[in-house]
């Protein structure tokens, strides 16, 4: 692999840091019972693109420590769950759109490629989350909740 393709691959390293440092270890420390982690994913851990592979590895990686810290404190009350949005309306997109040769036309693929005809908007993924971390969800653990307009559905 060439050194500006290894940099590029290790570029995931943050999202499996992040959500590596010892949360549900943590968690079970602090409070010896009852909580509830909800990691932010992303559609991309869960399918592939052309040119993406360290953003994709990195989410994916995310998923996968999800599972594990699901496992691992499930007996001690902590649940974890990842959230997993599609393309949402942030700024982030915001700015890869401005930055676009066309802005108008990248939005507008960008909103093609959603089966729902829109982008996800922010509010909707904070609702999920909060979902995810109340007592309405007491019994999910371990899974990924997919917010993107129906993307993986066809």
């Amino acid at each position: 692999m060439p050194a500006a393709s290894w940099i590029t691959a290790r570029s995931c390293e943050p999202d499996t840091r992040g959500a590596g440092s010892g949360i549900g270890r943590e968690m079970a420390r602090r409070f010896h019972a009852d909580g509830v982690i909800v990691n932010t994913a992303s559609v991309a851990g869960l399918v592939g693109l052309k040119d993406r592979a360290a953003y994709y590895a990195g989410k994916g990686a995310v998923i996968a420590f999800t599972r594990q810290v699901a496992v691992q404190y499930a007996g001690t009350g902590i649940r974890c769950n990842s959230i997993c949005p599609g393309t949402v309306d942030s700024p982030w997109v915001g700015r890869l759109v401005a930055a676009a040769d066309d802005p108008e036309q990248a939005l507008t693929g960008l909103v093609a490629r959603q089966p729902m005809g829109r982008l996800g908007r922010p509010d909707e993924i904070a609702r999920a989350a909060l979902y995810l971390a109340s007592d309405a969800a007491a019994f999910i653990t371990g899974t990924e909740l997919v917010l993107a307009g129906g993307l993986l559905a066809g």
